[in-house]
């Protein structure tokens, strides 16, 4: 038990001193202490009445018709003013319902409470897709007085995911051991033991329930972490060889990070299906950073011109 209060202790200074910014910057309108809010990634593209959205003449969706994003800060957006959800909205090109946020960023204190009241949420949505790439992290990484206590967790998180009766998209653990010293601590990391025996479940789950599917996270990240170049749908990724994918702190994306990421989950998504049409999308991670960075720009704007507004004229 001290040996994960000292854990907590130790992320939870570095999050008082990162966190507030982060949600700060990103123009949240939710209050620091909250854990799990539903955010429209992007209301004036798409609002689309759900009777319309279902319309059999309109844009072959398929699962994209109506998107949630559960899970951690990765897809929270810790860090960088832009979300997982926001860049999954700019990849779907048709009219669709908004992409839903309800990832949070402090899901490592509580995954189980956390993980519940999101999944609620989600299902209240009646999601056609939910995207939960990270949302297992903390149900297998974190402080245990036993190395097979991590299995145990994430048995009670798989089960969460079984209310769902559309796809689930999940992602086995990546290795995050770089992270140790910026945002991990040691204790935190699963051994190389656990490490195959959380994959093999994860792995073995996604076989059983037939709209599971199973992420490449850790294929991903390790293309991140590289610095080399790789190919999306056709387009050289990143641009430039000083172009970072990953923040300094070796576990969250950048924004170039993010837009490559939300194109591979469209990319899994519809992968072998005929119900979406090739037009209702557009893999492209240049485009999609662009976009990013205009909506971030907008957060900012909007965050400093509240700001000013807040500042009481001085006397006299």
């Amino acid at each position: 038990m001290l040996g994960y209060m000292l854990s907590m202790q130790h992320v939870s200074m570095r999050l008082a001193l990162t966190v507030p910014f982060a949600l700060v910057a990103a123009d949240l309108s939710y209050p620091a202490h909250s854990t799990c809010v539903f955010e429209p990634a992007r209301l004036a593209a798409q609002d689309v009445d759900r009777e319309d959205s279902q319309d059999p003449q309109g844009p072959r969706l398929g699962p994209l018709r109506r998107i949630v994003v559960i899970g951690a800060s990765a897809s929270a957006g810790f860090g960088i003013p832009v979300n997982l959800a926001e860049a999954l909205d700019y990849v779907v090109v048709a009219p669709h319902e908004p992409v839903l946020q309800a990832a949070a960023q402090m899901l490592f204190a509580s995954p189980e409470a956390l993980g519940e009241r999101m999944i609620d949420q989600a299902l209240a949505a009646e999601p056609t897709l939910v995207v939960a790439i990270d949302f297992l992290f903390w149900f297998g990484y974190g402080t245990f007085d036993r190395e097979a206590e991590r299995l145990d967790r994430l048995e009670r998180g798989l089960a969460m995911l079984t209310r769902f009766d559309c796809p689930v998209m999940v992602s086995a653990f990546p290795d995050m051991s770089a992270s140790i010293g910026k945002m991990l601590a040691p204790a935190q990391v699963p051994s190389k033991k656990s490490f195959e025996v959380l994959n093999a479940r994860v792995r073995e789950w996604v076989e059983s329930h037939p709209s599971a599917i199973l992420f490449p996270l850790p294929e991903l990240l390790a293309r991140l972490k590289s610095g080399a170049v790789f190919d999306i749908s056709g387009h050289t990724w990143p641009p430039s060889p000083d172009v970072k994918l990953l923040q300094s702190d070796d576990l969250h994306p950048t924004i170039e990070g993010l837009a490559s990421l939300a194109c591979e989950v469209v990319l899994s998504a519809t992968e072998g299906r005929d119900d979406v049409a090739p037009e209702v999308v557009a893999i492209d991670p240049a485009a999609v950073t662009r976009a990013l960075n205009q909506r971030a720009a907008e957060k900012r704007a909007a965050s400093e011109e509240r700001r000013k507004g807040g500042k009481k004229p001085r006397d006299g």
